[in-house]
């Protein structure tokens, strides 16, 4: 039984470091956009953040983040001051590709999770008509002010099993198992969307579905434990 077991772990090890692994991490210090592929929108960086003064429904992907099991985290300015939903609305994309169907050209296809003062809402966007098809709505919200919120978006797994996940400052909100049967859903890349201001962004992405027990190796070996940054005073 010690042998088969012993085994097991070893198969599993083996599954995991040829899993092609991917993580990264952004601050935007360095003022160049290297990394990213903007898809739609005019990004770029400027006083070391991230953000997009062309089309609304901006898109950026992350390079090499192709993947099945993903997760992106990333800091957020919001601004409720100005009344304009540009300042209070970001957008955090996984399984991200670029549209070939025409279905939804200005969106790119994938799972685009909207996050708003009063709600976390997930979006299939190779659909038409982009159907929401997870969400979250605050009792209390969390953006109470103006400023800097870290904000985190992920998935695991495939078909009846897809599972959604979001965060807010550390805290997860959102916990849903979505039925995807559409095969061109099953991978694609990490990304970034709409036209607030972002920073620090991290993440990670497997390019194949690693079952239990090796997902929780791989999260102690190489993911991030994205242990929540509180809502800090940071200069826009």
């Amino acid at each position: 039984m010690k042998k088969t077991v012993t085994g097991l772990v070893i198969a599993m090890t083996l599954m995991a470091a040829n899993a092609n692994a991917m993580s990264f991490t952004d601050d935007f210090n360095d003022g160049i956009l290297d990394g990213w592929t903007p898809k739609i929108g005019s990004w770029s960086i400027t006083n070391d953040t991230l953000s997009n003064n062309g089309s609304v429904y901006g898109v950026l992907w992350k390079d090499d983040s192709f993947g099945v099991d993903q997760k992106i985290q990333v800091d957020a300015y919001f601004d409720f001051s100005t009344n304009t939903i540009d300042d209070e609305l970001a957008h955090l994309r996984v399984r991200t590709n670029k549209n070939t169907n025409g279905i939804q050209p200005f969106w790119d296809t994938g799972y685009l999770a909207d996050f708003r003062q009063n709600e976390i809402a997930v979006y299939n966007t190779y659909l038409g008509g982009n159907p929401k098809i997870a969400s979250f709505t605050f009792n209390n919200t969390p953006f109470t002010q103006d400023g800097w919120y870290e904000l985190a978006f992920s998935v695991e797994g495939t078909g009846s099993d897809t599972l959604f996940s979001a965060w807010v400052n550390g805290i997860q909100y959102l916990d849903q198992t979505y039925n995807n049967s559409i095969a061109d859903l099953d991978s694609g890349y990490l990304g970034l969307g709409r036209k607030i201001t972002y920073d620090n962004a991290k993440g990670y992405s497997y390019s194949t579905h690693i079952p239990e027990p090796s997902t929780a190796l791989l999260f102690g070996i190489g993911a991030f434990g994205f242990v929540g940054t509180r809502l800090r005073n940071k200069k826009k």
